[in-house]
């Protein structure tokens, strides 16, 4: 059996649509959605990152550096998803907020 290879821009292609496959699943999926949204959350996406030492900010820094990257592999292939995802974050909150003033 021959061995095929792919050149780069096959490679390119092949990983393209897979992210944009992948876009596709997040974006049918409302647990798929929570989980990044809740993976963004904990990169730290949402603050600013400070801490009182240069280590500690540094720590948050790489984290943040991670959530923005995922962002941007986001924006890059579903702009759309993107911003659903930050509206279904602020509707949650929101009811997360009116539920615990209910009580």
């Amino acid at each position: 059996m021959p061995v095929t290879t792919k050149t780069s821009e096959e490679w390119d292609a092949y990983d393209t649509a897979r992210m944009e496959l992948a876009m596709r699943e997040i974006e049918k999926s409302p647990n798929l959605r929570f989980f990044l949204r809740s993976q963004l959350v904990a990169c730290g996406v949402t603050s600013t990152p400070h801490a009182d030492t240069n280590d500690a900010t540094n720590f948050l820094c790489g984290r943040h550096s991670v959530g923005t990257d995922i962002i941007a592999t986001i924006l890059t292939h579903n702009r759309s998803l993107y911003l659903a995802l930050l509206e279904e974050d602020q509707n949650e909150q929101r009811d997360r907020d009116q539920s615990s003033r209910d009580y």
